[in-house]
């Protein structure tokens, strides 16, 4: 765990006013050997929190406290979205997933089917054998970047640059990820609306479903309005559903981090050190 310099401490109560607490955000960044933290005072009466990004070089350069404050700012906001909305969607039930494609996979084995009814089976396995795939590579992802993180909380929660590169790496590709299976969805609801009516008139299909695939096809085949408002939400970029792997996340990280440029030189009114 982190534990933070006895000169740091005495820097941060320097600046501290009556009646404030000091709160030391354990995550610090360190950049050509020179550790810097953002530190909290927060009133104990007032609902208001002011900081200050103290080194542990009295004499580094101004520029590098400005390149600590930027970088901490993108990290902790980076680190806050992966482990919010990547644990929530890695923790999500796939069952109707694994359960459908195998009864998608039974109907193309033994029903008895037209051949564009057996076109329409085969794009809805497809479009949740793809759902899968994504959502075990955003498993792997997160359990990679778990590892990494409680590694780098054991050796005293101290991020470099190319840390800040990773988590960059991480929130996009968890963003990608995660629009694509958006996407997937949507385009899935009218090959399960077929694939639905095509089960009630096909006896073949009939005898192999039962209650619990029945309502699966349907929750599929659902939700179109609530998946759009979802969908238009997230579209950051115009033309972003028609993007490539690389120009979607060169498109999403560049209105990011406008955001965040906007929302940090926001911030520096409320820098007591230094003045940025």
């Amino acid at each position: 765990m982190s534990e933070v310099d006895q000169s740091i401490k005495q820097k941060a109560n320097k600046y501290r006013k009556f009646l404030e607490k000091v709160k030391f955000n354990p995550q610090h960044f360190r950049l050509e050997d020179v550790a810097y933290y953002l530190v909290y005072y927060q009133k104990r009466i007032v609902d208001k929190t002011k900081a200050a990004v103290l080194s542990s070089d009295s004499n580094a350069p101004f520029e590098n406290y400005e390149k600590a404050f930027e970088s901490l700012i993108l990290l902790l906001t980076m680190t806050g979205n992966i482990h919010r909305y990547g644990t929530e969607r890695k923790n999500i039930d796939m069952q109707a997933f694994y359960k459908t494609r195998t009864f998608l996979e039974t109907v193309l084995e033994k029903a008895v089917l037209l051949d564009s009814e057996c076109e329409n089976y085969k794009a809805c396995w497809n479009s949740l054998n793809t759902q899968i795939e994504l959502q075990e590579k955003h498993v792997k992802l997160m359990d990679e970047y778990t590892t990494y993180y409680d590694q780098k909380e054991i050796d005293g929660s101290k991020f470099f640059p190319e840390d800040i590169e990773y988590a960059k790496e991480v929130f996009l590709e968890m963003d990608y990820i995660q629009y694509k299976q958006l996407l997937l969805n949507q385009d899935a609801i009218e090959l399960f609306e077929k694939a639905d009516q095509i089960r009630k008139s096909n006896d073949s299909v009939k005898t192999l479903s039962n209650f619990e695939i029945n309502q699966y096809i349907k929750e599929f085949a659902s939700g179109k309005r609530k998946l759009a408002k979802e969908i238009n939400s997230v579209t950051y970029v115009e033309g972003l559903e028609n993007m490539k792997k690389s120009e979607h996340k060169e498109a999403v990280w560049e209105y990011f981090y406008k955001g965040q440029k906007t929302r940090i030189n926001s911030m520096k009114k409320d820098i007591r050190y230094p003045n940025l």
